[in-house]
């Protein structure tokens, strides 16, 4: 499980029902990574104007998806299933 953070480059995205501008997201994502599969279990966007939104988490999903060769969420994955507790 990792928590990745995305900032986005100023008025580049919108809320498609708000209509306000996301200044950056955090979520957290599950890796099972033997089957290089993830699935969402948390995710807070960050408006430009200071207020956010929490996404519950009993709205995402439960099956794991694929997650895409040559993606930045593989890179992700890659670096938290090679993490060696000390």
């Amino acid at each position: 499980m990792a928590w990745v953070k995305t900032v986005y480059v100023p008025h580049s995205r919108t809320d498609p029902e708000s209509n306000k501008w996301w200044d950056h997201a955090v979520s957290r994502t599950a890796f099972n990574c033997r089957e290089e599969t993830e699935r969402g279990e948390g995710l807070t966007i960050y408006y430009s104007d200071g207020t956010n939104n929490t996404v519950a988490p009993e709205s995402y999903p439960d099956p794991w998806q694929p997650v895409p060769p040559d993606s930045i969420l593989h890179s992700v994955m890659k670096f938290v299933c090679a993490w060696k507790p000390k």
